[in-house]
């Protein structure tokens, strides 16, 4: 851990939108957007956060981010979570997605846009 570089990041917690999205559709929904909003702000500075940087922030339990990663991933949603980025934990394997995503005939363009990969790592993949 202690050779991981560190990145200091500017997120947005709460937006009015979010606020609306609670009071339409529940905690839940609110989470989501803040995870789905702030894991993209991380990853457009040059950083990635973890599901437990995720629950300090929010202030729920990592428990609680992980069921809404599940929820948001079976969207097919692309998040920029450490763990997913860098192929660590439970998460589905980048290679693995690359790979189905190829066997379902999809064109490198389309992988790259669904994975966020370049067209270079995805022949590497493939």
């Amino acid at each position: 851990m202690e050779e991981l570089t560190k990145v200091r990041v500017k997120l947005t917690r709460d937006l009015v939108s979010d606020e609306d999205a609670e009071a339409r559709l529940g905690a839940s929904a609110k989470r989501k957007l803040q995870i789905l909003r702030m894991t993209e702000e991380a990853y457009d500075q040059g950083g990635l956060l973890t599901q437990e940087d995720l629950g300090r922030i929010i202030g729920v339990s990592a428990r609680t981010i992980r069921r809404d990663v599940e929820e948001l991933m079976a969207k097919k949603l692309r998040l920029f979570l450490r763990g997913l980025q860098k192929d660590i934990g439970k998460g589905i394997s980048h290679k693995s997605w690359v790979v189905s995503l190829y066997l379902q005939w999809k064109t490198y363009s389309e992988i790259e846009r669904a994975t966020g990969h370049t067209v270079g790592s995805i022949k590497g993949v493939t």
